[in-house]
């Protein structure tokens, strides 16, 4: 549902709009939905082994870090109305490679993790190193 919810989000730019109606960027919420969904899965990572964790932890870093932190970063260009500027395009072009290089990060593991759970059941994922 956290995924579907971002790709809709994306496409439709709801957090753009939040920031039409509130002061705060949309990203400082963001961050702390970020930290609350983290810590609801913070039993999960424990149970599961280490190296798997941590490229799960990994990915979402880097997929916030693009998403929250990028986006923090660029704020003054919004406000001094420089959208439109190399500078900030090249920010965005980080953000998005940022926000996708951390859902393959997350995938990769996920993948893994599935193929080490279904020891030899109903389906097989082939993942080469």
């Amino acid at each position: 549902m956290g995924f579907l919810l971002l790709s809709v989000d994306e496409i439709a730019g709801m957090h753009e709009s939040l920031n039409s109606v509130t002061e705060i960027s949309w990203a400082v919420p963001g961050a702390v939905v970020g930290a609350l969904v983290g810590g609801a899965y913070l039993m999960f990572l424990l149970q599961i082994e280490r190296r798997t964790a941590m490229q799960f932890v990994i990915g979402g870093a880097v997929f916030l870090g693009g998403a929250v932190g990028v986006e923090l970063y660029t704020e003054p260009y919004l406000h001094n109305d420089q959208l439109n500027t190399l500078a900030y395009n090249l920010w965005t072009a980080v953000e998005e490679g940022m926000e996708m290089a951390g859902v393959l990060i997350f995938l990769q593991a996920l993948l893994r993790y599935m193929k080490r759970e279904a020891n030899g059941r109903a389906f097989e994922v082939a993942l080469r190193d």
